[in-house]
């Protein structure tokens, strides 16, 4: 998990603007982490988590070095604090088809955050 601090009025921008290209890039978008050049070739929404001001999940597939794997984000937003959270089964044979973020983990979380 991530968390990042901003205004109140920032911190809803920043889910708004990631909204909006989410909604805009079903098909997928390139990006390089730390070196590493992916590619995003599919984003759809996921059912995000009850219990902050705002929250969203996305399930994606990231091609890497030729290599497809799911992972899931799920972005939330409890007054002007951001938290991330992302997972991946790396490296397993045959991902899980109901891949997610364990539930537990972002309960367990998001109290934190209340």
């Amino acid at each position: 998990m991530a968390l990042a601090s901003y205004t109140d009025s920032r911190a809803v921008g920043i889910l708004t603007d990631l909204s909006t290209a989410a909604d805009a890039c079903p098909g997928g978008f390139d990006l390089t982490v730390r070196g590493q050049k992916r590619h995003v070739t599919k984003v759809s929404r996921a059912l995000a988590p009850p219990g902050t001001d705002q929250a969203m999940a996305f399930n994606m597939t990231v091609e890497s070095g030729g290599t497809k794997e799911p992972v899931q984000v799920i972005v939330v937003r409890k007054d002007s604090t951001i938290g991330i959270f992302s997972s991946s089964p790396a490296g397993a044979a045959k991902p899980p088809a109901n891949f997610a973020v364990p539930a537990p983990v972002v309960e367990a979380q998001l109290i934190k955050l209340g």
